[in-house]
This record gives C-alpha cells, sequence and structure tokens, in this order.
C-alpha cells in the first residue's frame, strides 16, 4: 500500500511513499483502505503531481472577423475559410446559413448571437 504524509503539501514534498505498509493509522489500525490510487503516474522522478486538462484548442491558420460589432443592419465577415458562415441564437437555434460575407441582420430582433464558419465561432450583438 502507498502512503502519503503530507497530503497538504503539493509536489514532492508532500512525501509520497510507494508500497510502505505502516501500521501507524489511527482509523483503521493498518495502513488505510485497500484501494489506494497510484500517485506515481506522470513524469519520471514527480510524484503528486496535478492532474489537469489542456485548455481550448487555438483556432487553426486563418482568423474569423466580424464587423461592426454590435450591428444594425449589415455584418460583414472577414476570412480565408470557405466554410458556410451560419448565424446561430442564443439558444442554438441556427437562424441563417449563407457562403456570402455580408448578412443583412435587419430583419433579427436585437440581441445576442453567434457567427460560425467552420470551427470558429464569434459572438456578435445586434441592435
Amino acid at each position: 500500500m502507498s502512503v502519503i504524509d503530507k497530503p497538504d503539501v503539493k509536489g514532492s514534498g508532500c512525501q509520497f511513499c510507494r508500497k510502505c505498509f505502516r501500521l501507524d493509522n489511527v482509523y483503521t489500525g493498518f495502513n488505510g483502505p485497500p484501494n489506494m490510487p497510484d500517485y506515481n503516474l506522470g513524469a519520471s522522478g514527480v510524484v503528486c503531481w496535478p492532474v489537469g486538462l489542456p485548455g481550448p484548442p487555438k483556432e487553426k491558420v486563418g482568423q474569423l472577423e466580424v464587423y461592426p460589432n454590435p450591428a444594425s443592419s449589415k455584418l460583414y465577415i472577414k476570412t480565408e475559410r470557405k466554410e458556410k458562415r451560419e448565424l446561430y441564437n442564443s439558444v442554438g437555434q441556427l437562424l441563417f446559413s449563407t457562403n456570402e460575407n455580408e448578412i443583412d441582420v435587419s430583419r433579427f430582433s436585437a440581441g445576442v448571437y453567434y457567427l460560425k464558419c467552420g470551427e470558429a465561432v464569434r459572438k456578435i450583438s445586434i441592435e
């Protein structure tokens, strides 16, 4: 069984002891529950390393620019992508789809919308 002597200390200072069998646990008289996690996963020589997820993927080559934002009559899209431009409302319903770089937004009510082009999404406001 494995033991962490100082669980409140991050990194190798936690004094993790792999396969240490001690009879000094005040809760059970033995060294804790039988299914201890293996804290020696990760980079070699590093124990008690924090688990995390990578951040969101960065946008691939080609930027998506939407202007003016907020818009009241026309919305212009500047991108090198050839995918469809899709306009969604705040609850995710598809409202409009086009291949053009200009959208007439005067027919939509004021609020927050999302413009999607490929994997890129931009939040836009319509006044």
